[in-house]
């Protein structure tokens, strides 16, 4: 439990869309990465302020727009990721939550790397992966001929990859140790990726596991009482394709939201959560159900700031 109980959340909203940011795979300091605005439809984040969902958490709260503009002289794959990682340090330093409801997976080892610097020295890290992915490609040893930031967050994290980048750009000056990740449930990743959780010692609960409501509150009570302080990290493509109709693509398999829903509740009630993302919501679809989709995003975040202790 984190030593005193927090009065404010910072609420730091991506404005962007989904840009298939790509590493170069002969130099992985250099990339493809730009700003991609969106189309004049919907977004997300404008029902969450319309319908008053940050509000659940009970707190006042502040909203800070990520978009990397005040460093013009970096690519948008280190000014951004910077920028985010910079307001999470600050924000949990002052003792404040830390809510990202937009954005996509690319962008949590610079929530880590923040939250990890907010807490200071001495304190155990961990990071929960709800995820239908693991997301953990390692460039230096896989097989693929390309790869993208969406393929590489959780092994930036677990600093099995681009260790410069995520020390120099999301401020992860310490990798997370793979007893201190907990993943589910990965169904669609490969065997690759899978060998990659195990040689990092992290452990992963399958898809049937993430619906056994005992296990999950079991498995995250354990992974609780190891760790100070949690980045729980949700992407939408946990769900099912009913409950997620506007996704980028769509996934086999999932879950229905509510047992998505029940499930975070579960980790926001051990008290140690200091770091909560909801990604991969909005990929600028919403004439495909994109009100359904959001109202699912809105239902997981709403879940989570009500439980959040």
């Amino acid at each position: 439990m984190m030593d005193k109980k927090a009065t404010e959340l910072s609420v730091l909203e991506y404005p962007y869309l989904y840009a298939a940011w790509a590493v170069d795979m002969q130099d992985h300091s250099k990339a493809f990465s730009v700003r991609k605005a969106f189309s004049d439809s919907p977004r997300a984040v404008e029902d969450y302020h319309l319908c008053g969902v940050y509000h659940k958490a009970g707190l006042p709260f502040t909203v800070t727009e990520i978009s990397g503009l005040d460093r013009p002289e970096l690519e948008p794959f280190q000014s951004i990721p910077l920028q985010l990682a910079e307001e999470c340090e600050k924000a949990v330093a002052a003792g404040k939550k830390v809510l990202v409801p937009s954005g996509y997976c690319a962008l949590a080892p610079a929530v880590a790397g923040g939250v990890q610097r907010g807490l200071g020295e001495g304190k155990k890290f961990g990071v929960i992966w709800v995820d239908a992915h693991s997301d953990n490609v390692i460039l230096e040893t896989t097989k693929r001929m390309d790869a993208r930031f969406v393929g590489i967050p959780l092994s930036t994290i677990a600093g099995q990859t681009m260790r410069e980048w995520g020390r120099d750009y999301c401020h992860l000056d310490r990798p997370v140790p793979g007893e201190r990740i907990l993943v589910s449930d990965a169904r669609c990743s490969d065997e690759e990726c899978i060998q990659n959780l195990k040689d990092a010692g992290i452990r992963r609960l399958t898809e049937e596991q993430f619906e056994d409501a005992a296990l999950w509150k079991a498995e995250v009570a354990a992974f609780a009482e190891k760790v100070d302080a949690i980045f729980l990290m949700v992407d939408a493509d946990i769900m099912n394709g009913g409950c997620i109709p506007a996704y980028f693509c769509e996934e086999p398999g999932g879950h229905d939201v509510r047992k998505v829903m029940e499930n975070v509740r579960a980790v926001m009630e051990t008290g140690k959560v200091e770091a909560f993302a909801c990604f991969c919501v909005d990929f600028d679809k919403y004439d495909e159900g994109g009100d359904v989709t959001y109202l699912n995003g809105m239902r997981v975040i709403g879940a989570g700031l009500e439980a959040w202790k």
